[in-house]
Parts: structure tokens; C-alpha cells; sequence
């Protein structure tokens, strides 16, 4: 995306996708990224950021994604920065960045990594205590291949928030990393046929494996819609 960002949405087009999620607009304006996007008849599912982004520079994400006609914003934390014990600063962050959001036609999705399933003192875990507070307000993005990581069960979880379910992350691998969606150990088609039990419609397919990206897109691809 940075060497040859209009190229390589091309490519993600041409495979059959019907949009994509960005993590980072390397430098490229909003409007060059909308057209962009009409030019090839893909939508944006959305925009991810760092969960500290929303400290600092909540007014520019919002104006950048209004260009840009995207209606979905995604975040989490990334283990260096996530400290168990802080959850409550990271929920009034949350809340607050939901509001924003909210108040500029927009919907904030939380999405998961493995830490943050990390248990309490008290046998609960630091999703639950985070997110609880703010059940309506934003969306959950689970990713399943973290949920698989933190050892939680995916029905388990897509059932408990089933009512702000949305733009899930197909993702595979095993202990040692991702893989191509197929090639790993996460029970793909269970967690799919459950949201699509639950109404999900939207689905990202995101790949972390090693090698040619653009051939293990592909894989992704075709073993998810032979699902």
C-alpha cells in the first residue's frame, strides 16, 4: 500500500473483493483515497487506528473518514501499550471516542487481540469488565484467531455480544503466528456458520502469514467463499 497504494487496491478488486478495511492511509489524502475507491466499485468497511490515536488526534480521524464517506471505525491495544489493570481509563476513552463518533454519523468497533481476555482477581475477564459499561455504544470486531490465542471460546463470545456483532475478522494460524485462512487451527467454518446464524453479513479477511501477501490473499479468498 505504501509503494503502490492505487495498484494494490486494484488487486484486492480484482480478486472479487467488495471493499476493504484500511489500517493507514500512508500520507494519502482522503479524497484521493474515495476516488480511488469509486474508480474500482469498492467500498471502505472501514478504518482501523491505534487505541491511543483517540487520545490525541480524535478531530482529524473524524474529519479524514467523513471525506471519505467510511461510517466504521475500528481500534484496539496493542500489548505494549495494554496494562490489565487500567481498564477503566481505557473504557472512558472508549466512551468518549464512541460519542464523537456517534455525533458525526459514525460507529465505533472495538477489536480484540488475545491479552485483553487476561484474567481479574476477581475470575472475570479485562474484555468484559471494558466493554460492559459501553454495551450499545460501540460494535465488537472479534478477531478469531486472537480469540483461539487467548484459549476463549468463539461461540461463547459471539453469543454474548451477539446484539453489537459486526465486521468480523476471519483470520487463521496456529501457536507459532498466522497462516492462510485453511492452513492454520482456528475452526473457521464453526465461527462463521455461527455469526451467520446471528445475522453477521460482513466479514473481513485479514492474513498475517509469511511470503507472497497477494497469493495468500487469494487463498483466503477462495477457501472463504467456499465456506
Amino acid at each position: 500500500m505504501q509503494k503502490d497504494f492505487g495498484g494494490t487496491l486494484k488487486k484486492v478488486a480484482d480478486m472479487g473483493f467488495h471493499g476493504v478495511e484500511f489500517a493507514g492511509f500512508f500520507g494519502y489524502d482522503a479524497a484521493y483515497v474515495r476516488t480511488a475507491l469509486n474508480s474500482l466499485g469498492l467500498a471502505s468497511a472501514g478504518s482501523t487506528y491505534g487505541f491511543l490515536d483517540f487520545e490525541n488526534n480524535l478531530e482529524e480521524i473524524i474529519a479524514y473518514n467523513k471525506i471519505l464517506g467510511n461510517q466504521n471505525i475500528t481500534c484496539g491495544i496493542t500489548s505494549s501499550d495494554f496494562i490489565p489493570g487500567d481498564y477503566p481509563r481505557y473504557t472512558a476513552i472508549l466512551a468518549k471516542a464512541a460519542e464523537s463518533f456517534a455525533q458525526a454519523g459514525m460507529r465505533l468497533y472495538y477489536h480484540n487481540h488475545a491479552h485483553e481476555f487476561t484474567l481479574l482477581s476477581n475470575g472475570k475477564r479485562v474484555y468484559d469488565v471494558m466493554l460492559e459499561p459501553l454495551e450499545g455504544a460501540i460494535g465488537n470486531q472479534f478477531d478469531i484467531y486472537w480469540l483461539y490465542r487467548a484459549g476463549v471460546d468463539v461461540v461463547e463470545y459471539f453469543e454474548k455480544y451477539r446484539t453489537t456483532l459486526g465486521l468480523l475478522h476471519i483470520k487463521d494460524g496456529d501457536e507459532n503466528g498466522g497462516l492462510p485462512i485453511g492452513a492454520g487451527k482456528v475452526d473457521i467454518k464453526k465461527a462463521f456458520d455461527y455469526a451467520v446464524s446471528l445475522g453477521v453479513d460482513s466479514f473481513v479477511l485479514e492474513d498475517e502469514s509469511d511470503g507472497d501477501q497477494f497469493n495468500a490473499v487469494k487463498i483466503c479468498l477462495d477457501y472463504f467463499l467456499a465456506l
